[in-house]
Formats: C-alpha cells, structure tokens, sequence
C-alpha cells in the first residue's frame, strides 16, 4: 500500500501545485487587466488635457493678437464715469451748428440680445434752421462713441408764415454703448 500512498501523495502534491500555479495565474492575469484599464484610462485623460491645452494655447493665441483690436474697440465704448462729459460735448456740438438744444432725459440701461451690456439713453430736443438741425444730426453721428439714434422725430414750427425763416424741431432718442 505504500506505493499507492506515494502515488496518491504525488497526485495531491501535484494538485496543489496546479491550484497553486492557476491562483498564481489568476492573480497575474487579474493585474494585468487592472493596469491595461488605468493605462488606458490615463491615456484618456493626457489625450483630454493634450486637447484642452491646445485649446488653451489658442485662446491666449487669439487673446495676444486682438489686444490692439480690442483696445481701440474699448475707445469706441463710452466711459460709465464720461456720461457728463459727453453730455458737455453734445452742448458744443449744438454751439457749433447753431441750434439750441435741450436735453430731456437720461437713462443707464441694461442692453438687449446683440447690444451692449449696459447702454445710456438720451432724449434730445433740438430747434433751428433744417440746416442746422441735420448739422447737428451729422455732427452727433460723427462722435467716436457708439452712437445709435433710435427715433427721430421732426415739427415744422413755423408752417404757418411762409415769409419767416422755417424753424424746425427735432427730437432725437440716442443710445450709447458703455463700458465700465
């Protein structure tokens, strides 16, 4: 019996070292899926990183070569601090074309869809010659501001003596891009 006890004992040995050798396998094959998966999904991100840095590098590409646009865009913008100083220009504007002038209202506004963040709004009430009030108008167009002119309305005041010089009335709303 003791030949068999030794085969029977080789047999075990050699089943142990078979679960042995298949756990080792096992454990071995199980790491290498691991690393393959945080190796791929390190490469995922570097590629999203690699990506976003491009982007990066082309927005700062984008920033450097608009700061001069940029700039001269920020003089057409009107200064929230230069609202009485403009006023003050519209003033020598109307000496410079004779009319006289009156300034109705003014209004800081939030700007809409497509406009300026913020906006201020003008009512200004002119009267003189046609001449002079569409030299004004030209004058007020001519500003290096974002001027809109958003209504114009216009009153023949002297239709009923055809001898006198015709004076005409205009009223004009105005919108003025702002920046801070």
């Amino acid at each position: 019996m003791k030949p068999h006890h030794a085969t029977i004992r080789l047999l075990a040995l050699a089943a142990v070292v078979f679960l042995v050798a298949c756990g080792v396998y096992a454990f071995a094959l199980y790491t290498v899926v691991r690393i393959q998966n945080t190796v791929g999904t390190l490469g995922d991100k570097v590629a999203l990183e690699t990506k976003e840095q491009s982007r990066l590098t082309a927005a700062r590409s984008i920033l450097a070569s608009s700061a001069s646009q940029r700039a001269s865009l920020a003089t057409y913008l009107l200064k929230r601090d230069d609202v009485a100083s403009f006023i003050d220009e519209l003033s020598r504007l109307q000496a410079a074309s004779g009319t006289s002038m009156d300034v109705r209202s003014v209004d800081a506004k939030k700007g809409g869809v497509g406009k300026a963040a913020e906006e201020l709004g003008l009512t200004v009430a002119v009267s003189g010659s046609w001449s002079q009030v569409m030299h004004f108008l030209s004058l007020i167009e001519s500003l290096p501001y974002g001027v809109g002119i958003t209504s114009i309305d216009f009153v023949n005041r002297s239709q009923s003596d055809p001898k006198k010089k015709a004076i005409w009335d205009g009223l004009f709303a105005l919108s003025v891009a702002l920046r801070n």
